[in-house]
């Protein structure tokens, strides 16, 4: 009986070491790295662009970690190390009526085994009468989802022409 015992927890044992080690792949595995574009020149004209904090006080900086045209339904990020075209799925953003600074939206994208939620909060619009200022500034938190893992980082930009 004593053998029986020692032969079942011996497997138990085993079972258990495999089993963590399966949940331990599956995790790294579906991990979530938000990193900059490699390439920011993905949008032309018109468009979006967010960079972490450090270097969107930097005059001039191209380091970017979302980018979409104005008008389109496409938006890049680099994501576990690809830059990743994302498709724009649901936007609560105002269409029509004047923008204020605190205004809050938010816009969903989808892509390869990925979801992705911006949270916008207005930081500064044009004054009313300068009909040559074309530009709004934000602060965004920008979530990336794929399947239980994700990473949010606090980004700051703007959108205009």
């Amino acid at each position: 009986m004593v053998t029986r015992d020692k032969t079942f927890l011996k497997h138990l044992g085993l079972s258990t070491a495999l089993i963590l080690l399966l949940c331990v792949g599956a995790s790294v595995h579906g991990q979530v790295k938000i990193a900059e574009l490699k390439n920011s020149d993905r949008a032309e004209g018109c468009s979006c662009s967010f960079q972490v904090p450090a270097e969107a006080s930097k005059r001039n900086s191209t380091k970017f970690i979302f980018v979409s045209e104005l008008g389109s339904n496409v938006g890049w990020m680099n994501i576990n190390g690809r830059d990743t075209r994302l498709k724009l799925i649901k936007s609560t953003e105002k269409t029509s009526g004047r923008v204020r600074v605190g205004d809050r939206y938010f816009e969903e994208y989808s892509g390869p085994g990925f979801s992705v939620r911006i949270d916008y909060t207005v930081t500064r619009v044009c004054p009313p009468r300068d009909e040559g200022c074309e530009w709004t500034k934000y602060n965004v938190t920008i979530t990336v989802r794929k399947g239980a893992a994700s990473q949010s980082i606090k980004a700051a930009g703007e959108c205009g022409c």
